[in-house]
């Protein structure tokens, strides 16, 4: 079962989930009803919230009134709850791996850095991946289990840095870095330096002219793409 992102009635639901210590005998069933209960009234004040099932578990994501996330399983238990997020998560199968994960924009304004809960199917809940926002829009690199960010580095985003990275034990860890500066051309710096990461020591590999990036269509985002696409296998830790 899977109800999209609908109105929350908080008063309603935050009432279930006080109930903690409660025994419940079937709690899927209430839960089931309680979400039908949810979507059918419009008299409460509202706010998004979200549904799943995996592996035969049901998981409510919503946030309360106080703009905190929240993250309930079967038995009502909390399992999970920070402060300081975007009231804007979806379900999303972030490392390609059939289960869905929980994808929640952080607050601030960088709307592209996420907090990032991943399915952990053995233990059948979800984890935290850590450092993630160290990688703003992470993208998955298409048939490989590598991924590759974007961030502004200053000077009206005519620097950035794109990072390689990957995920080991609900960790992220970086492998390459792309590192612009478009704006200067007495900077020394001038030009695009890519480097290899190892325990977060940069080690030059090459250096490019900043005009690549408008060889492509869709300008830097079209040359980072492509760039980590064809060579992340050239920055495997050996």
């Amino acid at each position: 079962m899977r109800i999209k992102q609908k109105t929350l009635i908080v008063s309603i639901l935050l009432n279930l989930l006080s109930c903690n210590n409660r025994k419940i005998d079937d709690s899927k069933t209430e839960i089931k009803n309680s979400v039908n209960i949810l979507k059918n009234d419009s008299d409460y004040f509202t706010i998004d919230y979200d549904t799943i099932e995996i592996q035969n578990d049901i998981f409510i994501a919503y946030f309360d009134s106080n703009c905190v996330f929240n993250l309930v399983k079967n038995n009502l238990d909390t399992i999970f709850k920070q402060e300081d997020l975007f009231p804007d998560f979806e379900f999303i199968d972030f490392n390609n791996d059939h289960f869905k994960d929980i994808k929640i924009r952080n607050g601030g304004n960088t709307p592209s850095v996420y907090t990032m809960l991943l399915y952990n199917k053995k233990k059948k809940t979800f984890t935290l991946l850590e450092d993630l926002r160290e990688f703003p829009e992470p993208n998955l690199i298409k048939n490989t289990n590598y991924y590759y960010s974007y961030h502004k580095s200053g000077c009206a985003d005519m620097n950035w840095d794109s990072d390689l990275f990957y995920i080991e034990n609900f960790k992220t860890i970086k492998i390459g870095n792309i590192s612009a500066n478009e704006c200067n051309e007495k900077d020394e710096e001038f030009g695009i330096t890519i480097s290899k990461v190892k325990n977060d020591n940069y080690t030059f590999y090459k250096k490019l002219p900043i005009g690549i990036i408008h060889k492509y269509d869709d300008y830097k985002w079209g040359f980072i793409k492509e760039y980590w696409t064809k060579n992340y296998n050239k920055f495997l830790l050996q």
